[in-house]
């Protein structure tokens, strides 16, 4: 578990949660190292082009709960005997079959830059995400996601340009320009009698993504897949609302920016699996982060008892440990494959229950790595009712009141600091002993092999 968020959240800003994934269809915490150095050896340059996506008209559409929606649906082009690389669409199909097909975090849009192209990654894809100008409001801004690849060069379309005027992207290397949906707008160095049939070609467009932004907390979610997301409208756990239901208990919050929420999002140097069996395991916290959240001498046996059953939408367990010498009971949620969330009470020396509230989006972007999103939600006046107010939480952490109120007015920066010194803590320990684990796989294959 990774309590980072306790030490934030509990002594600056109230409840933290986090969010943005890897195994297969079983869900459980696999490991496949093997097949994460297979994919940084293969290539797709040598495979022929056979579909290209290209997106057609989108359709927008704002829920109750504040996520906008924003659908591309993807049509076959023509396919051509050029030598180019395969989509992202087609990758993810060809080497993650058995991931579980749902929307996927890929961003928090309150860390990521509004004026220009972003590079995100995931299962080892490249996209490049942008705000369009056009219809930049507070509510409802329309993030754009496509491959980060120019289908001209192959130049990273995140190295490029949003165009002010039009919102559209434009790559930095020929100016080739590009619409949200995909389509090409410009080619500079075509004469004007043939540019509309060369911007008319398929192999001139870009794969463009459908995306949900969740107003209340800032997530960007993309469906990077080939499958129709409406193919799965019934299961709820493959959708933002599932992921998120619960995390933020106070209806009011609509708007991530105007209640005050903050993000940190880091690439960590350990793949996904590790990331989520560490984020599952209270026991280190003790001895890793000793000193930031508890002390060694709060290690004890910890009763961990599964709640539900493995399935292909996570699993839920109790536990109780001890942490600052206090004992803290409660439920863990594993909801496959990106949130780790954990909710419980701490049993203070004065007999007042304290809360504790974690959640970790966890996601995988290459072969050896992983990134974090951590959320840190303040309490609002109806929150502070029920003893869960910003005062009570660092009264936990016996704060005087001048400390008080310096965590109170920290900025993200100081924060980032915080949560930076809390994950280097076990850092070494995930990335070396993910090494051996690959190399003692790695040889006993061999064995097998041979």
């Amino acid at each position: 578990m990774k309590p980072l968020l306790f030490f934030l959240s509990s002594c600056v800003f109230g409840p933290a949660f986090s969010f943005q994934l890897q195994p297969s269809v079983g869900v459980g915490v696999t490991r496949n190292h093997g097949a994460r150095r297979t994919i940084l050896k293969t290539t797709q340059n040598d495979a022929s082009l056979e579909d290209v996506l290209v997106s057609e008209s989108a359709s927008q559409s704002t829920t109750s709960n504040g996520i906008t929606a924003t659908l591309f649906p993807a049509t076959r082009a023509t396919p051509s005997s050029s030598q180019r690389p395969l989509s992202n669409r087609q990758q993810l199909d060809e080497q993650y079959p058995q991931f579980p097909r749902t929307w996927v975090p890929i961003a928090s849009t309150l860390e990521l830059d509004h004026t220009r192209p972003n590079r995100l990654e995931f299962l080892d894809q490249s996209y490049v995400a942008y705000r369009n100008p056009r219809t930049s409001n507070n509510d409802q801004q329309q993030w754009v996601v496509m491959d980060n690849t120019c289908p001209h060069r192959l130049a990273p379309l995140s190295e490029g340009r949003v165009e002010p005027e039009t919102g559209r992207l434009q790559c930095s290397y020929h100016g080739w320009t590009f619409e949200a949906d995909g389509s090409c707008q410009r080619i500079p160095q075509v004469v004007p009698s043939v540019e509309q049939s060369a911007m008319a070609n398929p192999r001139s467009c870009l794969p463009s993504y459908s995306t949900m932004l969740d107003a209340r907390t800032g997530v960007l979610w993309v469906w990077p897949w080939q499958q129709d997301p409406l193919e799965f409208v019934g299961d709820e756990w493959r959708h933002p609302e599932g992921f998120m239901e619960g995390l933020i208990l106070d209806p009011s919050i609509q708007n991530a920016t105007e209640a005050g929420i903050m993000t940190y999002t880091r690439d960590q140097p350990y793949g996904w699996d590790t990331l989520v069996e560490n984020l599952i395991d209270p026991a280190h916290i003790p001895f890793a982060h000793h000193g930031m959240q508890g002390s060694r001498s709060d290690a004890i046996p910890i009763n961990m008892t599964s709640a539900t059953n493995l399935g292909e939408a996570g699993f839920a367990f109790e536990w109780q440990d001890r942490t600052m010498g206090m004992m803290r009971t409660g439920e863990g949620k594993f909801r496959a494959p990106f949130l780790v969330n954990y909710n419980a009470t701490f049993a203070s020396p004065t007999g007042e229950a304290k809360p504790f509230r974690l959640s970790a989006l966890c996601i995988p972007t290459r072969p050896g790595w992983s990134r974090v999103m951590v959320f840190s939600i303040p309490t609002t006046s109806a929150a502070a009712k029920d003893n869960t107010s910003t005062n009570n939480r660092i009264k936990t952490f016996k704060l005087g009141p001048i400390m008080a109120q310096l965590f109170k007015r920290l900025p993200t920066w100081g924060s980032h600091l915080l949560s930076n010194k809390f994950f280097d803590s076990d850092l070494a320990f995930l990335h070396y002993q993910e090494q051996l684990r690959f190399d003692d796989e790695s040889a006993n294959s061999n064995l097998r092999a041979s």
